[in-house]
């Protein structure tokens, strides 16, 4: 029996710096896995946050055609192309069609700059009654990159670095 306890105690010698070791290599590996899981976190709420401007841009393309459709007298009378005249509270007093579209298109590049960073919108014509609204903001994550805006550079203005734009085309 004493034969058996020298050769289990020998053993025991024999490992002592091997666990260690172990816990060591383990402590790398899980290292490695929280880095990992930090930047799949980060790109999740990069990318959060690109689709929440991205819903916001949505919606403003939504309420200038909403704000067209209403008005589509002003609409064929082509008062919502071109820079707004001079505003008249619509809110208070009755107002003419061209008034009413110098009043959305005013309200509606105010709400997108304070709901966009740097927001801005455009409305082009096309032919057959067509239009075209386009929404840009700064987006940072684009790291200077340019957004090619393919044929739709009337309406997105130059390619800019940092800058996203969303096109919509609509008929009233």
């Amino acid at each position: 029996m004493r034969r058996l306890t020298a050769v289990a105690a020998g053993a025991a010698r024999g490992q002592r710096g091997f666990t260690l070791l172990e816990v060591l290599v383990a402590m790398v590996v899980l290292a490695f896995g929280l880095l990992g899981l930090a930047g799949l976190q980060m790109t999740a709420l990069s990318l959060g946050h690109q689709a929440h401007f991205r819903s916001l841009a949505t919606q403003r393309a939504e309420d200038l055609a909403d704000r067209m459709r209403a008005n589509l007298a002003g609409v064929r009378a082509g008062h919502y192309v071109g820079t707004p005249s001079a505003e008249v509270d619509c809110n208070a007093a009755r107002c003419t069609p061209k008034d009413m579209a110098a009043h959305d298109r005013s309200h509606w590049l105010a709400e997108t700059a304070a709901m966009l960073p740097d927001g801005g919108g455009s409305l082009v014509p096309e032919p057959g009654g067509l239009y075209v609204i386009a929404v840009t903001w700064a987006d940072k994550e684009m790291k200077g990159a340019r957004q090619d805006a393919g044929s739709w550079h009337a309406a997105c203005g130059e390619s800019v670095p940092d800058l996203r734009c969303l096109v919509t085309r609509f008929s009233p």
